[in-house]
């Protein structure tokens, strides 16, 4: 990770990250041991570079441990979720997870602004001298506007979480006719519900519940306009 002033921000992009992440999972199964990362990297374990990538991993929410690295439930739910705007949500928590990020994100809300404005703000958050901000700032807004779509406080947003969210209007009942097909009982508390196309593993949270009902009600749909299902009706 890379320091600026107070502020603190991972060196390496999201998407790379979850392209290392994506190894981790097809060719391990979720979880490394440091030292085999680093041999596929082709980096020393013991190397400020390699240090440097694990800092930027852990600092968007992708992996955890120490000496075995294991990707995170977000991580995974990530990269398995083949539906757009489920997946958005989970790339929205691993955005989320640099705190530096949100505060630009909220306060610098549209992509088109004056590079001036956003040295002025990165100083003002960072508090660093103005000559260290315009040095790192070409990487600042790299970094940044990669993730911008994904900051829930972004006028820029794409992703319409309360649209999402309102999906889940009439879907209890699916999600308690799946139930039998999530493990909730193992002694972890995680839900694991897997269908065509798509998986999810979760901890079992309220707002995991809820999203699990979103990601159904999605699925459903998607089956409805596939012709696989009979459209839903709303009539009494």
């Amino acid at each position: 990770m890379t320091k600026l002033g107070s502020a603190e921000y991972p060196e390496t992009s999201l998407s790379e990250c979850l392209r290392i992440a994506g190894r981790i999972r097809i060719d391990f199964g979720g979880e490394v041991r440091r030292t085999g990362l680093a041999h596929i990297l082709g980096m020393s374990p013991g190397g400020g570079a390699f240090g440097a990538r694990l800092g930027s991993l852990r600092m968007w929410g992708i992996i955890e441990g120490r000496s075995v690295l294991r990707l995170t439930q977000t991580a995974s739910n990530a990269l398995a979720e083949r539906e757009d705007e489920v997946r958005a949500m989970f790339m929205s928590e691993l955005a989320s997870s640099v705190p530096f990020f949100v505060e630009l994100g909220d306060r610098v809300p549209s992509g088109n602004t004056d590079r001036a404005v956003l040295a002025a703000t990165v100083q003002e958050i960072c508090e660093a001298p103005m000559e260290e901000v315009e040095a790192r700032l070409p990487q600042i807004e790299r970094l940044l506007g990669e993730v911008r779509q994904y900051l829930k406080g972004d006028a820029t947003n794409h992703v319409d979480h309360a649209d999402v969210q309102s999906r889940t209007s009439g879907a209890t009942n699916l999600a308690r006719t799946a139930a039998p097909s999530a493990r909730v009982g193992n002694p972890s508390a995680r839900i694991e519900l897997r269908f065509a196309g798509g998986e999810l593993f979760v901890d079992e949270t309220a707002d995991n519940i809820e999203l699990l009902i979103t990601a159904l009600e999605v699925r459903r749909r998607r089956l409805e306009h596939d012709g696989a299902l009979p459209q839903h009706s709303t009539e009494a």
